[in-house]
């Protein structure tokens, strides 16, 4: 492959003939095949190969000052590196600080994939990716300003660009993500996918614009630098355990409290219905025992985990707020069979039900509610001593556990819906 040229524009024609086509995969691949030639070569080949690289580096990687490097960083990296990469920090003294750049993951989470950045990558090869990737998509999308680029090419090299790029040509911009290497149909699909990546969960205080990839991230770091003692409050009549202080009691925003009478011609995202489900499924996930949510997790079919565990969303907690919310439009449905009854022996109009839009911003955020107070009741309930000490064991997510050695549990239907008052 010929490196492209970064001293000038990516030239566009070339684009097109296909000429760096190959591009994308040797940006996201270059370092591992590195890597596996010094593992394997010969003393005589690593060093033609050496001076090969080095005036490739020297090429490509950017002008840094000598107190840019970050000697933690660098102990970091090599505690890390794996029997593969040892041989090529030896080998070649750049290669750490690019093994730094791309290993790097987000501040909040060890897991968490972080956006390319030509900006900090040592190398100007992610500058390079960049162009080129926005070069291809704009001429997929047919971007007028380079309509002109279209007449110095013949129609049979368009043509040709067309196939080549008609299936996965846009990719995923987060390094590292490997599911989405092989592309995306269109930039929607591509955003859609995107969106996994993206933190989720914020911080409630104005000042910290921190995000974070799971609910629990986001609760040590409230409890860590957020901590105030009106934040912390106690359930209706509830007292502090033995050895424990208001602080390791707090139950995030649910607080059982007496609730107006539902208006079931209303979707059950309003209030008051909001309110009404929302404690319902707390108080149903309240009086589950530890043992019971094991079974719910266990009997939870594999493709609804798999979606769940792609969206990021407890289990648990999207169980009892689909069963809050089912119940609640079953009898949303009754009532409203009651009232058409009574209404055609009367010959008055019968009440309709409002009409919901589905996967609206607001049903979203009122489930997001629901899910952050059930997260808080869940938390208590696997830390609660259980009823019956026969069925009792430790709380190990989908599993109970004497001794270290898993106890198969015979579960109880958990068809105990509360009433509605």
């Amino acid at each position: 492959m010929s490196f492209v040229s970064l001293a000038c524009p990516l030239p566009v024609t070339e684009v097109i003939k296909g000429y760096h086509d190959l591009f994308p995969y040797a940006h996201e691949f270059w370092f591992d095949h590195l890597s596996s030639s010094v593992h394997i070569g010969s003393e005589t080949d690593l060093q033609r190969l050496r001076d090969k690289t080095m005036t490739i580096w020297a090429l490509f990687k950017k002008v840094k000052s000598s107190n840019e490097v970050v000697e933690t960083e660098t102990r970091n990296s090599d505690a890390d590196a794996d029997a593969l990469l040892a041989p090529l920090f030896n080998f070649l003294g750049p290669a750490r600080e690019y093994h730094i750049f791309k290993n790097r993951k987000s501040e909040s989470s060890r897991t968490q994939l972080v956006p390319l950045s030509a900006e900090q990558d040592p190398t100007r090869l992610s500058e390079a990716y960049l162009k080129y990737s926005s070069i291809l998509e704009s001429l997929l999308n047919n971007d007028p300003s380079l309509e002109a680029y279209k007449a110095l090419v013949s129609a049979n090299d368009w043509k040709e660009f067309g196939k080549r790029h008609a299936h996965g040509a846009y990719r995923c911009r987060w390094a590292g993500c490997t599911q989405g290497w092989s592309g995306f149909q269109s930039e929607r699909e591509r955003d859609n996918h995107e969106k996994s990546h993206k933190p989720q969960f914020r911080c409630s205080d104005l000042d910290c614009l921190i995000a974070f990839d799971s609910k629990g991230a986001l609760r040590n770091h409230r409890r860590q630098y957020h901590v105030q003692e009106n934040d912390w409050t106690l359930q209706a009549g509830a007292k502090p355990e033995n050895g424990t202080i208001p602080e390791q009691q707090m139950t995030d925003a649910y607080v059982s409290v007496p609730l107006s009478e539902p208006e079931f011609e209303q979707p059950w995202h309003i209030s008051p219905n909001f309110e009404i489900i929302r404690q319902n499924a707390c108080e149903l996930a309240d009086k589950t025992q530890k043992r019971e949510l094991v079974g719910i997790l266990e009997r939870m079919p594999g493709p609804v985990k798999d979606e769940l565990r792609r969206e990021k969303t407890e289990p648990l907690e999207y169980h009892f707020r689909k069963k809050a919310i089912g119940d609640f439009r079953q009898l949303q449905d009754e009532e409203m069979v009651k009232r058409k009854t009574a209404s055609e022996s009367t010959g008055a109009r019968p009440a309709k039900v409002r009409k919901m839009m589905k996967n609206t911003a607001r049903v979203e955020l009122a489930e997001k509610k629901i899910d952050s107070s059930l997260s808080e009741v869940l938390e208590n309930v696997k830390a609660r001593t259980e009823v019956n000490p026969e069925a009792g064991g430790d709380w190990t997510d989908g599993e109970v556990r004497r001794n270290g050695v898993r106890v198969p549990q015979d579960v109880e239907n958990d068809n105990h819906s509360l009433l509605w008052k």
